[in-house]
């Protein structure tokens, strides 16, 4: 009977190492450094010193216990294998449109046992250059160099919490590294992208996104799309005019495709009853985006509608224009308190997989990207490109090793 517990704890020990996908981090913080030399003419010996200490947090994420991790099978996985050969959004540029002012509605996020033996350590570092300038035939140089890493306690119990606003939390899964207040650290997809927020107070999107040149602009607002037929083309015209855009790799739009279980080609008299008339404008903007061009290639490039893996939130309906630019995501994302959910936060997952892909392929334009994000996705529900799920699933394995 001891035995068969033995072998049952063996085998269940097994399995939950199984399930872990840990990646290794070093966080490095520069705490002093010092250079400093000492001349002694009378013999022609010069002594420099160079100093320098640092803090390095090191801890083993598990990515199966992040937001993404914990919301679609094998992401964990897939996203380690991308940063293990260094595909981590680096030098990529994202824009967060939402709900980011202080005091915005806020969502609790809890999520046990992401860190896993967290680790600090004081690292002293010193170079000690000797120099002796006597005659040629006496000049001598040698150097004398050291590392010590000294542990030192942790306050951290490895769960990260907090409360998030909705652009927050799109965040905490597109990409970035993000530390609670215990010191816990969680990452996004592409966790070395540039992250910027923008707050959403339905103002001059144009020139918020000419802040700074982006890649991808996240905007987990369904309705950011629709408020005219012109949105679009207007948003582009005003951000290739800024001049941050020169080389003419415009950022591409990412949105939500929405919740509220309408199918967007075929607008319903409940949905203009509820004044939901965003249904028509998907149709008119999505079509007049595929018949208009700029910079020589379809508007319909930079854009991407993102819905949910399941059919209970809205669908592209039988408008093959909308059906080419529609991608899903997961739209359950659980923690250990609950589950957030919607589109919202099935956008950033295809944010953050553009932005590891981006990092793979540097010289594609962020079109080029989207593109190759709805030709790689998986297939689901009938087959092909449907009614329900457009394009299909988005699959970061598949974007990054097209075939």
């Amino acid at each position: 009977m001891k035995k068969l517990l033995i072998s049952i704890l063996l085998v269940l020990s097994a399995s939950a190492v199984k399930a872990q996908q840990l990646y290794t981090d070093n966080l490095i913080q520069p705490a002093h450094s010092m250079t400093r030399s000492f001349h002694y003419p009378w013999n022609g010996l010069t002594l420099t010193v160079d100093f320098q200490i640092n803090r390095v947090f090191r801890t083993q994420v598990d990515l199966n216990r992040t937001l993404f991790g914990r919301a679609m099978s094998g992401m964990g996985q897939a996203v380690k294998q991308a940063w293990s050969q260094g595909y981590t959004g680096q030098n990529v540029n994202i824009g967060i449109l939402d709900a980011i002012r202080p005091n915005d509605r806020r969502f609790p996020i809890v999520l046990s046992n992401v860190n896993v033996r967290p680790q600090a350590l004081t690292q002293v570092q010193y170079t000690v250059n000797f120099e002796y300038q006597g005659s040629p035939q006496r000049n001598r140089s040698f150097q004398l160099s050291s590392e010590h890493d000294t542990p030192w306690r942790v306050r951290n119990n490895g769960t990260f919490s907090g409360r998030y606003t909705h652009g927050q939390i799109a965040s905490l899964i597109a990409g970035g590294r993000h530390t609670d207040a215990d010191g816990t650290v969680l990452y996004g997809i592409a966790k070395d992208a540039n992250i910027t927020f923008i707050q959403s107070d339905y103002g001059n999107y144009a020139a918020k996104f000419t802040q700074k040149p982006f890649d991808f602009i996240n905007a987990s607002l369904s309705r950011t799309i629709a408020y005219n037929r012109e949105f679009m083309e207007n948003l582009y015209t005003a951000i290739d005019r800024s001049g941050k855009y020169s080389d003419g790799k415009l950022p591409v739009y990412i949105t939500s495709g929405g919740n509220y279980h309408y199918t967007l080609g075929t607008p319903t008299y409940e949905g203009l009853k509820q004044g939901r008339s965003y249904i028509a404008d998907y149709n008119a903007v999505t079509m007049a985006m595929s018949d208009n061009t700029h910079d020589g290639r379809p508007l319909s490039d930079y854009l991407l509608v993102v819905g949910a893996d399941h059919g209970i939130t809205n669908r592209p309906g039988e408008v093959v224009e909308l059906q080419k630019r529609w991608i899903v995501a997961p739209y359950h994302v659980p923690h250990d308190r609950g589950t957030i959910q919607g589109t919202s936060f099935s956008t950033p997952f295809v944010t953050g997989i553009a932005g590891v892909v981006k990092s793979k392929f540097p010289t594609l334009d962020p079109a080029d990207v989207a593109n190759l994000l709805l030709e790689t996705a998986r297939d689901i529900g009938a087959p092909g490109m449907d009614a329900v799920y457009g394009r299909g699933m988005v699959d970061l394995a598949n974007a990054l090793s097209p075939q």
